[in-house]
């Protein structure tokens, strides 16, 4: 069991934490190839039970509460957060998906192949 205090989480303000988050991040102007093989990962914060689960399992690829990286945070809707994981990362962030009991952790299945 994860021991630490997650009493400054309880009001769920994750819309405000998310928006400041992105707002530190800059848009990279440099063009990338379109050839990635990375996924969508939806985090569901509804669903999340602070257990530290992925964060152990992963050696702190995800946070405590399941967050996965903010770097690579694409949007967030109706309290899920959408993340793109890059290719080479994952094989470690399957490791949190794979460990997460309560579902928080979810690929998004493509749809075009």
């Amino acid at each position: 069991m994860c021991n630490r205090n997650f009493s400054e989480v309880a009001n769920k303000n994750y819309p405000k934490v998310i928006q400041s988050v992105f707002s530190k991040y800059k848009v990279n102007e440099q063009t990338h190839s379109l050839n990635s093989t990375g996924r969508i990962l939806e985090f569901d914060i509804s669903c999340s039970m602070y257990d530290c689960l992925a964060y152990e399992e992963t050696k702190g690829f995800f946070d405590e509460c399941d967050c996965p990286p903010p770097e690579f945070w694409i949007a967030y809707i109706d309290d899920k957060l959408f993340s793109y994981i890059p290719k080479e990362y994952l094989d470690i962030a399957n490791l949190g998906v794979g460990i997460s009991m309560s579902g928080s952790l979810q690929w998004i299945q493509t749809l075009v192949d």
